[in-house]
């Protein structure tokens, strides 16, 4: 499936005054490891809190963080990398809500129009691999959690050369490697490196984990996961 942000994403830079609502209507892009600060002050208590912006656009932001901040307050977005040397983005906490991870989601709205050529240049999610559904779905994950191994099923629902979408009980950690292999006849094939990208609800409410693989997919799992197999798996 290809992305439909990926289209030109040039944003004009004298767009402060422009009304909330045609704001609200502006594209979202996805962006890809866009680390952050989230700051707010609490009475006398200043909050800065590491977080991860899952999408932005010129007029707000999604960002999930470890805390949210209370609705209506003045918030700053500070880009891990210091992104093109830009100074904290000031804005206010829309609404927020809790990520299936425990994690918030909190949405933002910038003060003033944000241009985003220097962010998405840094940051926007290309995908580059179309993403097929698939005949076998049986797969199992396994990370390394707080010194010992642990191991979750789950459903596959579509795969590329770049990453899978699979149905899960458990949340995967953020931020570490993740062993992907995929079950042909009970057996479980060599796993492929990956990491996390989000864990999301669908409209049913089951947990789908997006994963990225480190290196291509294997073309042998790629073929066997679309195609399935009555061989024996070597």
């Amino acid at each position: 499936m290809t992305d439909s942000n990926r289209g030109t994403h040039r944003a004009p830079t004298d767009r402060a005054n422009v009304p909330v609502e045609e704001q609200r209507q502006s594209p979202r892009f996805r962006l890809r490891d866009a680390h952050a600060i989230l700051s707010w002050d609490e009475g006398s208590e200043r909050v800065d809190c590491n977080g991860e912006i899952l999408n932005i656009s010129g007029g707000g932001a999604a960002v999930l963080a470890q805390r949210a901040p209370p609705t209506g307050l003045a918030v700053r977005l500070q880009f891990a990398r210091k992104t093109a040397a830009m100074e904290p983005l000031e804005a206010r906490s829309l609404a927020s809500s809790v990520d299936p991870s425990g994690r918030h989601l909190v949405r933002i709205q910038f003060t003033h129009w944000v241009s985003l050529d220097a962010i998405l240049e840094h940051h926007l999610e290309r995908r580059l691999w179309q993403r097929f559904p698939v005949r076998e779905t049986r797969v199992t994950l396994t990370w390394f959690e707080d010194g010992s191994e642990k191991t979750g099923r789950g459903e596959l629902l579509n795969i590329g050369g770049g990453g899978a979408a699979i149905i899960v009980d458990v949340i995967c950690p953020a931020g570490e490697t993740i062993w992907f292999a995929l079950e042909i006849d009970g057996k479980a094939l060599d796993p492929v490196e990956s990491r996390l990208v989000v864990t999301s609800l669908d409209p049913s409410g089951l947990k789908v984990a997006r994963i990225e693989f480190l290196g291509t997919c294997p073309i042998f799992v790629f073929e066997l996961a679309l195609h399935g197999s009555t061989s024996t798996v070597p």
